[in-house]
């Protein structure tokens, strides 16, 4: 395998898209070739942040619409200040 198509299989790989036969062939490829080896580790390393980055912006938005849903049901979703609550220790 060249390196041209081992780059075109990284993406694919990191999917979990290969048929065993092409996964075999592949690493074999990254296993010799330091500079596959390294674009593949770079690959890895953007699609993990990514990943991460998507987690982030589900999370926010499930935020974002729970609060809409508490603010249409009546629900105060502001936090309270410590001086509107009443001390008991007064």
């Amino acid at each position: 395998m060249d390196c041209k198509t081992a780059n075109r299989m990284m993406v694919p790989f990191l999917e979990g898209a290969l048929s065993l036969e092409e996964t075999d062939h592949f690493l074999k490829h990254i296993k010799e070739c330091s500079g596959c080896r390294e674009d593949l580790e770079i690959y890895y390393t953007v699609r993990t942040a990514i990943d991460g980055m998507d987690q982030d912006r589900f999370k926010t938005y499930n935020l974002i619409m729970n609060m809409l849903l508490f603010h249409d049901r009546g629900y105060d979703t502001r936090v309270k200040s410590s001086k509107s609550r009443s001390c008991l220790h007064d």
